[in-house]
């Protein structure tokens, strides 16, 4: 069976939220396989001469087996980028999500539209780097370029939750991906009280941040998944599904 490495990228929105969505929803389909994900990458937005600043990029990359030809690997793709409310709003400009078909393990592709290796690789380090967590029988070809990158890429660690006395505390880089992350947790199962906490480190914004990392995740388990989920501000009334309400400083998911 063929493989893939596919390039996944975010600098607008709920980042790692769109990332985790868009690798959930690749596994899903019956033709694609996620055999290996690489680390998470933080890295400068590539700018024009002139261009308004812009949040970093995160990046990652993943291994695929495939039972598809690259064009309608493509196509799952784009469709995935359209599911998850890609906006590309101009050229240069921030995006919610790209995902790049950067290798191909039956040799290079030449089709209108469509170019593998990916066009500009190895001017990239935010693409290399994840691709070679991913395919590091690969790296004689790249080396040279990721050792000559200055700064080097920030690694940093994926989202996570961990257990603790009071419920379940999230880690994550943005307080929207906190919240993303306890959803998850929230629609698989393996939360199952009304109430639990995320730690966030400004909870005043991850109230603010509740529609956009919630559509993440709704987006990619699919709306039979959660029908009737409701996101809101908590309120005197009792909280609708997904509230969230502010207390000693910390910010609490609330389900009923």
């Amino acid at each position: 069976m063929p493989s893939a490495i596919i390039g996944l990228g975010s600098n607008l929105g709920s980042r790692e939220a769109l990332l985790r969505a868009a690798i959930r929803v690749l596994d899903t389909h019956p033709g694609i396989e996620v055999v290996e994900q690489s680390r998470l990458y933080k890295s400068p937005a590539l700018l024009p001469e002139g261009g308004a600043p812009q949040p970093d990029h995160l990046n990652a990359a993943l291994r695929l087996e495939v039972a598809l030809a690259p064009r309608a690997l493509l196509t799952v793709m784009q469709r995935v980028e359209q599911r998850l409310g890609r906006e590309r709003r101009e050229r240069w400009g921030p995006r919610t999500l790209d995902l790049d078909l950067l290798h191909w393990s039956e040799g290079p592709v030449d089709e209108v539209g469509l170019t593998v290796p990916h066009p500009g690789l190895e001017a990239r380090g935010f693409a290399l780097a994840p691709l070679l967590d991913v395919a590091p029988e690969l790296a004689d070809r790249y080396a040279s370029t990721l050792a000559a990158l200055r700064p080097p890429l920030e690694v940093i660690p994926w989202a996570h939750a961990e257990r603790t006395e009071d419920g379940l505390e999230v880690h994550a880089v943005d307080d929207a991906d906190a919240l993303a992350l306890g959803l998850d947790a929230w629609l698989g199962g393996a939360v199952t009280g009304p109430t639990f906490p995320v730690a966030a480190s400004d909870a005043a914004g991850f109230a603010q941040a509740v529609r956009g990392a919630a559509l993440a995740v709704i987006t990619s388990w699919g709306a039979e998944m959660i029908h009737g989920l409701r996101v809101g501000k908590a309120a005197s009334a009792p909280p609708p599904i997904g509230a969230v309400s502010v207390r000693g400083g910390a910010a609490w998911l609330q389900f009923r």
